[in-house]
């Protein structure tokens, strides 16, 4: 057996997350997303369809069939290249305005349709999610909510007090359930 052995070029990795491409025609919107991972943004269609029952008979259901209609937004990870969350990289800032992800290029009418079945949504009424046609006025926005937080940032290590419940120490809150004693 000879020690140069030819073998076929191995396929190059998929990223774990698609991308949608931009819209080439029609009106467009900028999606901002606070959301470290993004979001597949997917819209529905209410269908009546026939269900059997138990007893044997059919009744008439309203489902909802998704459209096939879809956008997948950037969220902060992919969209910082992985420094999200680097607050000693400048270059953070100027590519997560407000601590968003922005995505260009997603039809309005898509953006319409998913708006209207997710506005009682908590992605969309804490202002985790939101767009606008032009690129200044979604900066703008996204910059004034800076504070605002989607509950998926890491702990900050100089200061894990802050999201344990109650707000204290875990250290100081074992050291205070071996003692006995309840906080």
């Amino acid at each position: 057996m000879s020690g140069n052995m030819d073998f076929p070029p191995a396929p190059a990795p998929t990223p774990a997350v698609g991308f949608s491409r931009a819209a080439t025609t029609g009106d467009t919107v900028v999606i901002a997303c606070k959301l470290p991972h993004g979001v597949k943004l997917r819209t529905f269609a209410w269908q009546m369809e026939m269900e059997p029952t138990r007893d044997g008979t059919l009744k008439e259901v309203k489902r909802a069939r998704p459209t096939g209609e879809e956008f997948i937004c950037r969220g902060t990870w992919v969209g910082s290249a992985g420094q999200a969350y680097n607050p000693s990289n400048p270059s953070v800032a100027e590519l997560l305005p407000g601590g968003y992800a922005l995505t260009h290029g997603c039809p309005k009418d898509l953006w319409d349709l998913w708006l209207e079945q997710n506005k009682d949504t908590l992605l969309v009424r804490n202002k985790i999610i939101f767009a606008y046609p032009s690129l200044p006025t979604v900066t703008k926005e996204a910059q004034d909510n800076r504070p605002v937080k989607s509950g998926l940032e890491p702990i900050d290590p100089a200061r894990p007090a802050d999201r344990i419940p109650g707000g204290m120490h875990r250290q100081l809150r074992m050291g205070m359930l071996e003692q006995g004693n309840n906080p």
